[in-house]
């Protein structure tokens, strides 16, 4: 399985959760040539994945984004929003983003059989970190924009050896 493979379904998993949930747009951005946040605040929901295949699905996304679609998806005022909220909702948006590529994955990479369960989703804020596999391969970043702020997907996926 190849780079480009997974970049299109993790692209097809986010934009149908995005415009389904949040009625945001998005489409695929360029790599920036610097870092994506710079030293600002962002948030990083992460959901894992065991089983014949194992890895992880990323999100980070800077802070006015993860206000926007929690606005958004809990059809709420961004100014009535709590930290709480935040959380739940950028864990929840992962979560969907992962159960949409594990069942195209599934459908159309693993003869329709169920490859991996998923974890419960973490999410983390904050500001000068960096998400790295220890020991794992290349994570293949695609970089997305939704209402003209650039996010991040981040995708790790091995088929486990018996």
């Amino acid at each position: 399985m190849n780079d480009d493979v997974l970049k299109t379904l993790v692209i097809h998993s986010t934009t149908e959760v995005f415009e389904k949930m949040t009625t945001l747009q998005v489409s695929p951005e360029a790599a920036p040539e610097e870092s994506l946040f710079n030293g600002e605040v962002h948030l990083c929901a992460t959901i894992g994945f065991a089983g014949e295949w194992h890895g992880f699905i990323s999100l980070q996304c800077g802070e006015d984004l993860a206000y926007q679609v929690t606005s958004k998806l809990l059809v709420t005022d961004i100014a009535d929003l709590e930290k709480a909220d935040i959380w739940d909702a950028m864990g929840e948006i992962v979560n969907m983003i992962g159960g949409r590529f594990k069942a195209i994955f599934a459908e159309s990479y693993n003869d329709g059989h169920e490859a991996f369960k998923m974890s419960l989703p973490t999410v983390i804020m904050g500001s000068n970190y960096h998400l790295v596999v220890v020991g794992g391969d290349r994570i293949p970043e695609t970089i997305m924009q939704a209402d003209g702020k650039k996010f991040s997907v981040k995708l790790a996926l091995k088929k486990v050896e018996a």
